[in-house]
């Protein structure tokens, strides 16, 4: 007979390793605060979010999806969907939310936050033109 172990067993209080991803392999108070936290990213209630992230909790990771779901839908991509305020997207960035990270469609987390605008180049080649002409300052 084999016998598994959960990744709850194996890791004790370690850090939280978001890649485990069935809900058989976690236990009833993980996947309960996984999905809560996913609930309260998409109401938008960032306090509550930056407050159940803290560093003490050994059941949330930043970089985790609700358990269960097929469109693995982060919390930095829920900010961005929501047009998160900056201070928040900095904070989940500073707390390690991959920037990186793709949801289930492809889609990377802080792309969606800063839409098209935010990569776009910034007009230094009309301010080098008019420095040199000497029309600046």
């Amino acid at each position: 007979m084999l016998i598994m172990t959960t990744y709850w067993q194996l890791r004790g209080q370690a850090v939280v390793w978001p890649g485990v991803t069935k809900v058989s392999l976690m236990t009833a108070a993980q996947v309960q605060a996984r999905r809560y936290l996913a609930d309260m990213a998409a109401k938008g209630n960032w306090q509550r979010v930056i407050q159940d992230l803290n560093p003490d909790n050994h059941l949330l990771d930043v970089n985790q999806w609700r358990p269960g779901d097929a469109s693995w839908t982060t919390v930095l991509h829920e900010a961005a969907k929501q047009g998160a305020p900056l201070d928040v997207v900095s904070w989940l960035i500073n707390r390690g939310a991959l920037r990186s990270q793709r949801d289930a469609e492809g889609k990377r987390g802080i792309v969606n936050t800063c839409g098209s605008g935010c990569f776009r180049r910034p007009p230094f080649r009309l301010a080098d033109r008019r420095l040199r002409a000497g029309l600046v300052g």
